[in-house]
């Protein structure tokens, strides 16, 4: 679909040229914009440098998606690399996404690189505050995801889920290889997981949208408990939704 975007840009700048060449200096500032559905309430970037080499300083931003703190370059409208911290709430970021249960909050180093209609995002070692989605506590997380009109690809994740290691890569439209090693599944008792005791790992299949994504795969299960009934299993397993 056709992304619509309302860009109100105030600012100043100062140019002077010397033979050929053209420099600027100066700041601009975005207030009440959007772009799909990203609001954001203000941003301000301070920036220097010639035509197709334009150096940002400093960009600020904050709105829906939370607050951004970044500098990098700017050589074109179609390309863009800028480096800092992010910080933002996960329920935000859900809505974003795709209306996924999510709540608490993230705080992350991040890389964003954009290239031609192509964009690619690194964090490294997130911190999380109260945070879980669909109800699985989330401790940590690093990833390099890229995005190119509406398909989303995961290159590499590594997240500590529930205490436990997770690893991800590929896509969603395609198929994200999602795997969990030593879960403990009481950690899962907010998820609906009616288990009071146990160990799992877990190598499964994602696909679909971020709100109601299909699941196949096979789950391990050491020590397990089900009321007074004590379960080891080696199971398939297949889930949409809450199903």
């Amino acid at each position: 679909g056709v992304q619509t975007c309302a860009l109100p840009i105030s600012g100043d700048v100062f140019a002077v040229q010397q033979n050929k060449a053209l420099g600027m200096l100066g700041q601009a500032d975005l207030k009440d914009a959007r772009y799909g559905k990203i609001s954001v309430a203000d941003a301000r970037a301070r920036f220097g440098g010639t035509l197709g080499d334009v150096r940002v300083s400093s960009l600020d931003a904050r709105g829906s998606f939370g607050t951004l703190h970044a500098a990098g370059t700017i050589s074109s409208t179609s390309h863009v690399a800028l480096e800092g911290r992010y910080a933002g709430s996960l329920s935000a970021l859900a809505r974003i996404a795709g209306n996924m249960p999510a709540t608490g909050s993230v705080n992350a180093p991040i890389a964003l690189a954009y290239d031609g209609g192509r964009a690619v995002a690194q964090i490294h070692d997130a911190h999380f505050s109260n945070a879980s989605v669909r109800g699985v506590p989330i401790n940590g997380m690093s990833a390099t995801i890229g995005t190119q009109g509406k398909t989303v690809r995961v290159y590499a994740a590594r997240a500590v889920v529930a205490n436990a290691h997770a690893a991800a890569t590929g896509t969603l439209d395609r198929g994200l290889t999602l795997t969990v090693a030593g879960l403990n599944v009481r950690a899962l008792r907010g998820a609906g997981v009616p288990l009071s005791a146990g160990r799992a790992s877990l190598a499964t299949t994602v696909r679909g949208p971020m709100n109601a994504p299909r699941l196949n795969g096979t789950l391990l299960l050491d020590g397990g408990r089900y009321g007074s009934y004590p379960i080891d299993a080696e199971s398939a397993v297949a889930a949409v939704r809450d199903r």
